[in-house]
């Protein structure tokens, strides 16, 4: 700062604007402008506060910039003291001060670089106008900061991210060079910086307060809205990350507007298009690390979409929207600690959004119950096909499934093992296999729910179970449902039970927690294994290996516990979950009672009592049931909160089953269900 700067103290009451203040000129204090400001056209401010925090981030900007003098001062070869929202000179003449830079992409670039003016496809910028530093100011040309202080970049802003990135982190959707991020961080879109700065600002150890969260989360909903309009691949960026944010925050009504949005943006940005086979983009010279910037932005819209279709209620809008990825290529995954991407690997993100296509097939397929012309024991046949496709696409070093040849404990460890020397690569490796063979197993327990029941409602003597092959499907059926489950809660158990002494990752406390929706694979997992040990019928089970035979599987006394100490572990899981993502509560509330019915049940066969009754399950009682919903604070316009009670977000609830005699999911797909169950039962 100059020698001729005046030093405004914090305490005194302002006796003029900043204008007349720094050109030592009388001010009449007019509001909202004052005569002298209103002659010169220059925006009138009081706010002295403001006037520091603009100060330091003038310094800083010039400091990055190597001083670069007011545009006044250059041209009559006068020494300026580069303040904001004017230098001391341009103050004292009573005009105008602007400051201008050339873009960082600009300045990064050769001198050979080419000269044509800037070229923009669908909202996409190729090459960047000079940008004026004078957008950072009450004063500057650019819109979108006149009149707004909720979009200026701060100090605490610029440290809050350093503080971010300065820890190690591996997460699904960040695509984001972190080191080109706080180089350009005075200069990229304010909606993308705070959208960042909200995220961090939730992640911060210790955490900050509420209030300052909730005003980062305000600011940043305010900015990815108003740039909403012009599309753009940093704005479209910032909405896909609040929309997620809104979903792990238990906040649907917020992200569904924002994915919407996005869903728009995608499609005028031509994101669903492949840069290589664009037509649109054949003119333009992208580099290798645009192309993947778009790729990955897609892919993380395909999986921020999916996740909310199927999280939400089936009679959503936001249901009907088709988004094609075979015209898309995968996405690398990215390393942090080269900047670059590994020509081998393909993102996680891309796997785990194929998995969620599957899932969202099936998911619309069980939305309702099946017509009766309809063959229920193999109706999963053409959807069997999709999931063995996705089984085949997954990488075998990254994938747990039924025919490992190893234990779920024993593959993690070698992950570990043959990971590297780098913590991150550790990490990386880790988190990719345990979330693709969470989803993936997920899957197949989906996809084969309507036949798991179906081995507790039919009777021995049912006329279905003498069809061609009925009997050895379902066998088969009821074989994979219980091995894709414990796949889920293994490799859930082995993190919750990893030694503390030999945590050095401190997996218990990130891994679920950095993907909060796995929740949902972990709640289908327990499901299964719960219908499976209290509500498929004995005679489907043998109690020892030396009598199996063809039309019976093995479940004896000790698997059994074995299973409802994985589900014991489940529940730990959602209990630390949930003061972070309350969307588990409801699952919660579930888990509890069948963990009371597997204790039960391990009781009645180690007493040698009858099973039960399948009628008591289809008595009619709604005086004596419980709805199991899921309760949401929301704040309406006028900043008042109010409580409701929403539909729970899960794959697929319990499809009309009952738990521990009266606990019923809250969904318009249950009765229907439960209906089905009625009839079909009824007619055997």
């Amino acid at each position: 700062m100059g020698e001729d700067a005046p030093t405004i103290p914090r305490s005194e009451k302002p006796k003029a604007c900043l204008v007349c203040y720094t050109g030592r000129k009388k001010c009449d204090m007019a509001k909202p402008s004052c005569e002298r400001c209103t002659k010169r056209g220059i925006t009138c401010d009081y706010n002295r506060n403001r006037r520091s925090s603009i100060n330091g981030l003038a310094g800083t900007l010039a400091v990055i910039e190597s001083g670069v003098p007011c545009e006044r001062c250059k041209k009559h070869h006068r020494k300026c003291d580069q303040i904001m929202p004017t230098c001391s000179l341009c103050a004292k003449s009573g005009v105008s001060c602007e400051y201008i830079l050339p873009s960082p992409i600009a300045a990064s670039s050769s001198s050979s670089a080419s000269t044509q003016p800037p070229t923009q496809i669908s909202g996409l910028s190729v090459t960047s106008p000079p940008m004026s530093i004078s957008a950072l100011s009450p004063v500057g040309l650019e819109p979108q900061y006149v009149g707004d202080p909720d979009l200026y970049p701060t100090f605490e802003d610029y440290a809050l991210m350093v503080n971010f990135f300065a820890v190690e982190r591996y997460s699904l959707i960040n695509w984001m060079d972190s080191k080109s991020f706080l180089e350009s961080f005075f200069f990229v879109s304010p909606a993308l910086r705070l959208t960042w700065c909200t995220i961090a600002a939730y992640m911060q150890t210790p955490r900050l307060p509420d209030i300052v969260c909730f005003n980062y989360y305000d600011r940043a909903k305010k900015a990815a809205i108003k740039y909403s309009e012009t599309p753009s691949l940093k704005t479209l960026q910032a909405l896909l990350l609040l929309a997620f944010f809104s979903m792990s925050s238990g906040q649907p009504m917020v992200a569904q507007p924002l994915a919407c949005k996005a869903i728009s943006m995608l499609i005028a940005l031509r994101l669903d298009v492949d840069s290589d086979d664009s037509s649109d983009l054949n003119t333009i010279q992208l580099s290798d690390k645009e192309k993947e910037e778009r790729r990955i932005t897609f892919w993380v819209c395909l999986y921020t979409i999916k996740m909310l279709q199927i999280s939400v209620p089936k009679w959503n809008p936001i249901q009907q929207v088709e988004i094609r990825s075979n015209r898309v290529k995968p996405a690398k995954k990215p390393n942090p600690l080269t900047q670059q991407q590994e020509p081998i690997q393909i993102a996680t993100v891309c796997y785990l959004s194929a998995c969620l296509e599957v899932i969202h097939k099936i998911v619309r397929q069980h939305s309702s119950p099946p017509k009766p012309q309809t063959n229920i024991i193999f109706s999963h046949m053409p959807l069997q096909k999709e999931v063995q496709n996705l089984k085949y696409l997954i990488p075998d070093n990254i994938l747990i499934h039924e025919n490992r040849a190893v234990s779920v404990a024993q593959f993690l460890g070698m992950i570990m093992t043959n990971s590297g020397s780098s913590r991150y690569e550790v990490v990386s490796n880790l988190f990719d296999t345990i979330m693709i063979s969470v989803f993936y197993n997920a899957t197949v327990c989906l996809l084969y729910r309507p036949q798991l029941y179906l081995t507790g409602f039919l009777k021995i003597d049912s006329p279905e179970l003498l069809q061609p092959d009925a009997i050895p499907n379902l066998l088969n059926i009821l074989d994979s449902s219980i091995v894709a489950a414990r796949c889920i809660t293994q490799i859930n158990s082995w993190v919750v039970r990893f030694p503390i002494d030999r945590d050095e990752l401190h997996l218990r406390h990130w891994i679920w927690k950095e993907h909060l929706f796995a929740a949902f694979a972990l709640f289908e997992a327990a499901v299964c294994l719960w219908f499976a040990t209290c509500r498929t019928r004995r005679w489907w089970w043998r109690d020892d290996e030396e009598s199996k035979t063809g039309d019976a599987l093995v479940m004896d006394e000790m698997e059994r516990r074995e299973i409802r100490a994985e589900v014991e572990d489940v529940l730990k899981t959602l209990r630390e979950l949930e003061s972070v993502f309350t969307v588990v509560t409801p699952m919660i509330t579930c888990l509890l009672g069948m963990l009371r019915e597997m204790e039960e049940v391990e009781l009645e066969y180690l007493n040698g009592d009858e099973e039960m009754d399948m009628d008591e399950y289809f008595v009619d009682d709604d005086m004596n049931s419980i709805l199991i919903g899921m309760q949401l604070v929301v704040l309406d316009d006028v900043g008042n909160m109010q409580e409701l009670v929403e539909e729970p977000w899960c794959f697929l609830g319990l499809l009309g089953c009952e738990v521990d005699n009266g606990l019923r999911w809250n969904s318009a797909i249950e009765a229907g269900w439960r209906r089905y169950w009625r009839s079909h039962f009824e007619e055997m």
